[in-house]
């Protein structure tokens, strides 16, 4: 096992370019490289200056971290499944510096982090495994007992809120493997929301809330339910993939370095339009705002809308909508109106 001191950690895009590195002094201090500096890709341009000093990050709800760099920490799902590996593994208290190297290469968007946190053998997990036995390991995981593949699999960064989920990818044969990096071009690199008796909204609920977005003409990516019974799966084609390679993400609360309850709907507006997004583009939110407010969707909060950057075009643009579902028992909106 291969540990880290947790106090410096180097950030690199998906192709192993330096995006720059994060030193923990006390504050926790960001440094863009040299190298990527010179790629002129700015990956959060509106909070945080694209220079070359050291930037400490103060503002509430991003750990101490750059906004773009606190959206590849795990959710409250996988900050769960962390609490557990890390009390099993004798890892010590968990922090926002250890979380990134835990997460390594495997967060949400186009950022790894190193030296990352890895034990165990991994190469028997790759090759094949059903929704049915990651279900059990998400179990495990809430009677505190995770396995080894809890925590390579249902580890996940902010994709998706307090459900358990796992990163996978689906095959043309519609077999699913944890294997990190599609091998073939018919591989479809997906999120699997996993149904368990434990929860109290079945995601029957979930999928028909995609079918009457989908209605709606909102932008989604493809999705699906796998699996018999009461608590089926649900399989949603991840969109920080594009043509074999990860793409940047960057939430709305990451992206303005605020809370992801402290926002509301004119913020995702003024983002989209400083990134110089398109009139289509804030159609489109409205058609989002519209539709949670009336399906009910009051989980509409910073982590839950996004962007994409694509360094080959160097444009910005929305990401597709996700987890629209209803949400009982939350009497205030995530996105103010």
């Amino acid at each position: 096992m291969k540990r880290t001191d947790g106090k410096t950690l180097a950030v690199n895009w998906a192709d192993g370019t330096p995006v720059g590195f994060l030193y923990h002094t006390g504050p926790i201090y960001f440094t863009y490289a040299p190298e990527w500096l010179a790629t002129g890709h700015n990956l959060s341009p509106l909070s945080l200056p694209f220079d070359g000093r050291p930037h400490s990050i103060l503002a509430e709800g991003c750990h101490g971290l750059p906004g773009f760099i606190a959206d590849a920490l795990p959710d409250a799902w996988g900050t769960r499944v962390a609490e557990a590996v890390f009390a099993r593994e004798g890892w010590g208290a968990v922090t926002p510096m250890k979380l990134l190297a835990w997460v390594g290469d495997r967060a949400p968007g186009a950022l790894s982090f190193h030296p990352a946190r890895k034990f165990g053998s991994v190469k028997n997990w790759l090759e094949q495994i059903t929704a049915e036995r990651l279900a059990h390991e998400a179990r495990e995981v809430l009677r505190g007992q995770p396995g080894e593949i809890a925590a390579i699999a249902i580890a996940g960064g902010s994709a998706g809120g307090a459900h358990p989920k796992a990163l996978v990818v689906e095959h043309a044969d519609g077999s699913l493997s944890l294997t990190r990096t599609p091998s073939a071009a018919a591989d479809v690199p997906s999120l699997l929301k996993l149904g368990l008796p434990e929860q109290t909204v079945s995601l029957r609920v979930e999928y028909a809330y995609l079918l009457m977005a989908r209605e709606a003409g909102i932008d989604l990516p493809s999705f699906k339910l796998i699996g018999e019974g009461e608590r089926p799966h649900l399989l949603v084609r991840r969109f920080d993939w594009a043509d074999g390679r990860r793409v940047h993400l960057h939430s709305l609360a990451g992206l303005w370095h605020r809370p992801k309850t402290g926002l509301d709907y004119s913020d995702l507006f003024r983002g989209a339009v400083r990134l110089g997004l398109t009139q289509a583009t804030v159609h489109e939110i409205a058609r989002r705002m519209l539709f949670n407010l009336c399906a009910s969707n009051h989980d509409d909060h910073g982590r839950n809308h996004a962007f994409l950057y694509h360094p080959t075009t160097r444009q910005w643009r929305l990401s597709p909508a996700f987890d629209l579902t209803f949400t009982p028992g939350m009497l205030s909106r995530g996105l103010a109106v």
